[in-house]
């Protein structure tokens, strides 16, 4: 993504950034807290801060769209197969369908210049770091097939998360068709991006027992599957300790 804007970092740089970020992020709430701190990461070393949060913003909103887009096709599926009612691939598609009217509004909004005037520098400094991103954001241009390779990209993110939990759950002796883990595991993660807990805790667990427990899974699987999973988080987060610490 950082390509699109001409963004040129080392591959080593980034994959310390993303450490970095995962790690400091988990203890923020929700997925936000890792988008601040990659923001910060990339802008402190190029100093383009504007195109910088353009870009973390598109990856969310690619991650976003993937993840809706494994549910939607793994519920349909499902739906096909009399595995699943109808509700829930049609509030999936419902969602999927809205995102054009919510990408308009956006951009009507971006569009508007925010010239308050106030003597406080620092809200100045605010609202002239958000028109600059404004303009970064409607100057994206990303050709069909860089669109192509990203949501691809995003989707693969999204199969490997699903697969993931399945062999927990397996590990667990849980017995569930496939292609529940691929419907509900991108809206598992939707839920977690919600700022409400600390590295998705609570939240992931009574979203699993949600989804998983209508299908005979106890309260008890759904919450260890969902420690084991938070668990091996805060094992990747390590690398990223290592070197936060080793910057000091």
């Amino acid at each position: 993504m950082l390509a699109f804007y001409q963004i040129n970092t080392s591959f080593f740089k980034l994959v310390e950034i993303i450490f970095v970020s995962n790690a400091v992020g988990h203890l923020l709430p929700g997925g936000v807290g890792t988008d601040i701190i990659r923001t910060y990461e990339l802008s402190k070393n190029k100093g383009s801060g504007e195109k910088v949060l353009a870009s973390v913003f598109l990856d969310r909103v690619f991650g976003l769209l993937s993840m809706l887009l494994v549910a939607l096709l793994a519920s349909w599926y499902a739906f096909h197969a009399n595995l699943l009612d109808v509700y829930l691939p049609l509030f999936i598609s419902i969602l999927l369908l809205s995102l054009p009217f919510a990408f308009i509004i956006m951009r009507n909004l971006l569009q508007r210049d925010i010239c308050l005037k106030t003597t406080s520098k620092l809200a100045n400094k605010i609202f002239s770091f958000y028109n600059r991103f404004a303009i970064a954001l409607q100057q994206t241009d990303i050709h069909i097939t860089g669109l192509i390779t990203l949501t691809l990209l995003s989707i693969s993110v999204q199969l490997i998360r699903s697969l993931v939990f399945m062999f927990i759950f397996l590990g667990l002796g849980a017995d569930v068709n496939i292609i529940y883990y691929f419907i509900f595991t991108p809206i598992i993660f939707i839920l977690m991006l919600i700022p409400i807990s600390i590295g998705g805790l609570g939240v992931r667990e009574s979203a699993l027992f949600a989804f998983f427990g209508p299908l005979g899974l106890s309260i008890a699987t759904c919450t260890v599957s969902g420690l084991v999973f938070h668990a091996l988080q805060l094992l990747m987060i390590i690398p990223g300790i290592l070197i936060f610490n080793l910057r000091k």
